[in-house]
C-alpha cells in the first residue's frame, strides 16, 4: 500500500512538472493586450515557439520558433495596428526566427479582433493556450482563461 501511495505521489509530481510552462495571464490595455509568461511571477520563461491565430478564420497571423540558444521571455504584447515580428525583450542568450509573416518585420492586428496565442515549452513537448480580444475604447475587456 505504501508503495502504491509513493508511486501515485511521484506520478502527480511528474504530471504537474510536465508542461515546463507557467499559466498564461492576460492583461488588457486600452487597445492592447499583454500576455504574461513569467515563471513564479517574476522569472523569464524558456520558450520554444509562439503562434498567434485569428480565432474566426483559424489563420496563423504570427509565428516564431527558437532558432538558437534558449530564448526566454517575461511577456508578449500585442496592439491594434502594427506589431514587431521579432518579439522584444528576449533574454537567456537565445533567439527566435520569424516563421509567419515570412520575410516581414511586422504584422497587423485589427481592433476588435479575437486571437488565440499558443506558447510551447523549450523542448516543444508541451504548450499553453489563451485567447483574447483586442478591445476598442467602447468595449469591455474579455479574455478566456489559459489552458
Amino acid at each position: 500500500m505504501r508503495r502504491i501511495l509513493l508511486l501515485g505521489l511521484a506520478a502527480l509530481v511528474l504530471l504537474s512538472c510536465d508542461s515546463g510552462l507557467p499559466s498564461l495571464r492576460v492583461e488588457h490595455g486600452a487597445d492592447s493586450v499583454t500576455v504574461h509568461l513569467e515563471t513564479l511571477g517574476e522569472y523569464p520563461t524558456s520558450v520554444g515557439r509562439l503562434l498567434l491565430a485569428d480565432m474566426q478564420s483559424g489563420q496563423t497571423i504570427w509565428e516564431v520558433r527558437r532558432s538558437q540558444g534558449t530564448p526566454q521571455l517575461w511577456k508578449v504584447a500585442f496592439q491594434a495596428g502594427e506589431n514587431p515580428a521579432e518579439p522584444p525583450g528576449v533574454t537567456g542568450g537565445g533567439s527566435f526566427e520569424v516563421v509567419t509573416p515570412q520575410g516581414a518585420s511586422s504584422f497587423d492586428l485589427g481592433p476588435g479582433g479575437e486571437y488565440r496565442l499558443t506558447v510551447w515549452s523549450e523542448t516543444g513537448h508541451s504548450s499553453r493556450t489563451t485567447s483574447f480580444k483586442l478591445e476598442t475604447d467602447s468595449e469591455q475587456a474579455v479574455s478566456e482563461p489559459a489552458e
